[in-house]
């Protein structure tokens, strides 16, 4: 809980002073004034010896002890604690703390005062009239200044109570979805090498931490107001998760082709927001047909040895398009995947089987280029490597 206002101590502390001040005062006009019952006697005239002077004096008149003030105020504000250490604080709001730790006094006065005497596992203590009418005093007063004072902190009106009200602050939680992803990237660090080698057998351990996350992925579906990034992300994950899920099922499997009868991306879905979604409908619809964005294809990962690598870490909203060109980069230039030279190209099926992703065929040497670590020439024979359905462990 965060350190009340210094404003608002300020104001508790004048509110106290003026109620002591105005207590003292009522008690001594209040307190009886002591009577002599004693008569002094006319003395004789003619007595002037210092003997005589004496005799006439009159007796001292008995002493009747007025009543102890303090005896119905409280200690000063300087010894009261400011928190009460005889009670745990178990309030969440400001309401709930500032009585806990004995700060506000609430009435009907005579009982408070009672408890306040009987401590917290007495017997409740009648109130003293005397008691009773300084602590009805101090109500009074606190009604008195509240409109003066109601920009600090809602207080009683019209001398109603006493009682000080602090308003509730609200503890703002984090959305359930900015952690979303630190899961999934958790699992990523520990089970996928920095080459995109997956430990399969290890991640089956933690089988039941990724189903989490993807029940984490389905309460939190995309929303109207997300931006570009944030959205590919969300199905970039969902689709590398769901493919992880779906051999770790199956596992100990050599290729994904095993599964389904090789037709695992059309026939296994996951319902998100309503709508049941395929690995196909993931990439080609949600990802490529909507933002046009053929750096997708070397994120997705397919779970086989010829697919782009898998990133060992989560997509997110501020790191997509960093990890775009880094994965665009490694896949181009690495030579398991594509040989270049300056006068001839062995590329991915990727860029055969998805052309039109990269603008067609005769677009796909210029989109090579853009990434190429060799100087190509303009007339560079293309060719396409045999694809290995090899499970990438």
């Amino acid at each position: 809980m965060q350190h009340l206002p210094l404003s608002l101590l300020l104001v508790v502390a004048l509110l106290y002073s003026c109620w002591r001040g105005d207590a003292e005062q009522t008690a001594k006009e209040t307190a009886p004034v002591p009577e002599t019952s004693t008569t002094i006697q006319p003395t004789a005239t003619k007595a002037t010896t210092p003997a005589a002077t004496e005799a006439v004096k009159p007796p001292k008149a008995a002493t009747i002890p007025r009543p102890a003030v303090a005896s119905i105020l409280p200690p000063p504000f300087e010894s009261q604690p400011m928190c009460r250490t005889d009670q745990p604080i178990v309030g969440e709001t400001v309401e709930e703390v500032v009585v806990a730790a004995g700060h506000e006094h609430h009435h009907p006065v005579s009982n408070q005062i009672g408890k306040d005497q009987a401590g917290s596992n007495g017997p409740e203590m009648p109130a003293t009239e005397a008691e009773i009418q300084a602590a009805t005093l101090t109500e009074m007063h606190a009604g008195h200044t509240a409109g003066a004072h109601g920009h600090h902190g809602r207080m009683a009106s019209h001398g109603a109570t006493g009682t000080l009200a602090l308003p509730s602050i609200p503890v703002e939680e984090e959305p359930v979805f900015a952690l979303i992803h630190d899961k999934f990237d958790v699992l990523l660090n520990r089970h996928v090498s920095s080459k995109g080698k997956v430990d399969y057998s290890g991640f089956k351990k933690d089988q039941a931490a990724l189903e989490t996350y993807l029940e984490l992925l389905k309460k939190n579906p995309p929303k109207d107001d997300w931006s570009k990034n944030k959205e590919m992300a969300y199905w970039i994950n969902l689709y590398n998760a769901f493919t992880i899920k779906t051999i770790l099922e199956a596992y100990p499997v050599k290729s994904i082709l095993d599964i389904d009868g090789g037709k695992v991306w059309d026939k296994r879905s996951i319902t998100i927001d309503g709508k049941a979604y395929t690995l196909n409908d993931m990439v080609q619809k949600q990802l490529l047909e909507r933002f046009q964005e053929p750096k997708v294809h070397f994120a997705v990962n397919c779970a086989a040895a010829s697919c782009p690598p898998l990133l060992n870490k989560a997509w997110t909203e501020e790191n997509i398009q960093r990890h775009y060109i880094k994965q665009a980069n490694a896949f181009i230039n690495h030579t398991a995947h594509n040989t270049l030279s300056t006068d001839q190209l062995e590329l991915s099926q990727i860029f055969n089987w998805h052309a039109d992703d990269f603008g067609g065929k005769d677009q796909v040497v210029a989109y090579i280029k853009q990434y190429a670590e060799t100087d190509l020439q303009a007339d560079v024979q293309v060719s396409f490597k045999a694809y290995d359905w090899s499970l990438n462990e």
